[in-house]
């Protein structure tokens, strides 16, 4: 027996069908990546980020009474060795951070290690202090920070740094909640016993605090 051709009118509703099929699931698949899309977005626009830096320094002893350990916002701020900074985190006090020692080697720490490519080792030691009422963690990482000796930039552990001094017992990646802290230390190969340590967390490269050694 011979089957007759299929009617034109029906092959034209399938196509038509199968066309409606793929125009739903291409509109569904753009709706989904859209979505996708602005999630991602809401939540890069949630990541908290360290903006801005206020010096810890006790106010001189003829500013008016009240006023003693008022911390000035203007950022980046320029402190010494063992100044506090106080950093803010989306409009509130996040952290506190302390370079308070420094150790200065030109000959290698021990038999087993390099000296520094440079001519100096110079290890910086770091405290960061959650702040009481800090809600959303604070990162902390050494690599926020770098060395300038002169106008030259020298990134933490570079050189043959990771053989300096207390290069054991480096600052570590954390991320702390309220009244938790982390400390350890900062080890630079510069040309120089003398510089600063700058402190520059977020991606745009923008210091917040110097401390000048």
């Amino acid at each position: 027996m011979i089957t007759p051709p299929m009617p034109a009118r029906n092959k034209t509703h399938r196509l038509r069908n199968w066309l409606i099929g793929i125009s739903v699931a291409v509109v569904a698949l753009i709706s989904g990546l859209v979505g996708c899309a602005a999630i991602l977005g809401s939540a890069a626009n949630q990541v908290a980020n360290p903006n801005s830096a206020s010096s810890q320094q006790p106010a001189p002893a003829s500013a008016p009474a009240g006023t003693a350990g008022t911390p000035t916002h203007a950022g980046p701020v320029n402190l010494q060795l063992g100044d506090a900074a106080s950093i803010s985190q989306d409009g509130a006090d996040a952290a506190t951070i302390t370079l308070d020692k420094r150790v200065v080697a030109t000959q290698a720490v021990d038999q087993y290690s390099d000296g520094p490519q440079n001519g100096y080792f110079v290890a910086v030691h770091v405290t960061v202090t959650g702040s009481v009422g800090l809600s959303s963690g604070f990162d902390v990482n050494p690599l926020d920070f770098y060395a300038l000796s002169g106008s030259t930039h020298y990134d933490e552990g570079g050189g043959n740094a990771y053989e300096g001094p207390d290069s054991s017992a480096e600052l570590s990646v954390a991320t702390l909640n309220a009244g938790e802290k982390a400390s350890g230390w900062l080890v630079f190969d510069l040309p120089s016993p003398n510089g600063e340590i700058v402190y520059a967390p977020n991606l745009d490269g923008q210091p917040l605090a110097y401390w000048k050694f």
